[in-house]
């Protein structure tokens, strides 16, 4: 397990890693929402290299040597979320934080961005699901999911890469709340809370969540560039 905790404004976490199944545990002991934006970069490329390339916002086309995975685009503060991959490129992977400050600098430029070197092979397995979430590339198919720690696998059936956007508005609160919010820098009581989401998964794989799901509390699943959402309640 790779345990990595955010603050602001940095990432703890281990400097090493053994590939193969590797669960990333992904914690928010800040104050603020924040981003695990995730990726590898090839040999020869270092951590600095990666923040030159963000700094010039060019397209990620532009980088070669820089792959984006699936990381966690928004994490509220208190909350954790583990995310079982199969990892098995050996090199550096990179966690980076996007979100903005009230000053409109991305957390990564004040120091968010830090990574591990993976090496070797594990013998782990992923984990057995309580449930499966499924995106086609018509709509989400979500089963009853149960209050409490849960474990959910994420699976992209569809014929492209898919998101897995979570997050629950808090009462009377909408979209154009959390886009204030999060614009002039999370001031004032939160609109929204982001218990862990999944940001695009390849066609055809899955990635496995841990998660602690609200009983009472209604849900939104969102793929923003393909127009899929849905809604659930957890009993």
């Amino acid at each position: 397990m790779v345990t990595v905790k955010a603050t602001e404004y940095s990432y703890a976490l281990p400097q090493r890693a053994t590939g193969g199944v590797v669960t990333l545990q992904l914690e928010n002991v800040g104050s603020v929402v924040h981003e695990f934006a995730f990726g590898r970069i090839d040999a020869g490329k270092t951590l600095d290299d990666l923040k030159a390339a963000l700094d010039s916002g060019k397209d990620p086309s532009n980088f070669p040597w820089a792959h984006d995975l699936a990381g966690v685009s928004a994490l509220s503060p208190g909350q954790e979320v583990g995310i079982t991959r199969e990892l098995t490129e050996p090199g550096t992977y990179a966690f980076f934080c996007f979100i903005p400050n009230a000053d409109g600098v991305s957390h990564y430029k004040l120091g968010m961005i830090a990574g591990f070197t993976l090496s070797g092979t594990s013998n782990a397995s992923p984990p057995s699901p309580d449930a499966t979430i499924t995106a086609t590339d018509e709509a989400f198919q979500v089963p009853a999911l149960s209050a409490g720690t849960t474990t959910v696998e994420l699976k992209n059936a569809g014929k492209k890469e898919h998101e897995f956007q979570l997050f629950s508005f808090q009462p009377g609160k909408g979209f154009g709340d959390v886009e204030r919010w999060i614009r002039t820098g999370q001031v004032g009581p939160a609109p929204v809370v982001f218990p862990g989401g999944i940001q695009s998964i390849q066609l055809g794989t899955s990635v496995f969540e841990t998660l602690t799901l609200e009983s009472g509390r209604t849900y939104m699943l969102q793929d923003f560039e393909h127009h899929l959402m849905t809604e659930f309640t957890v009993p």
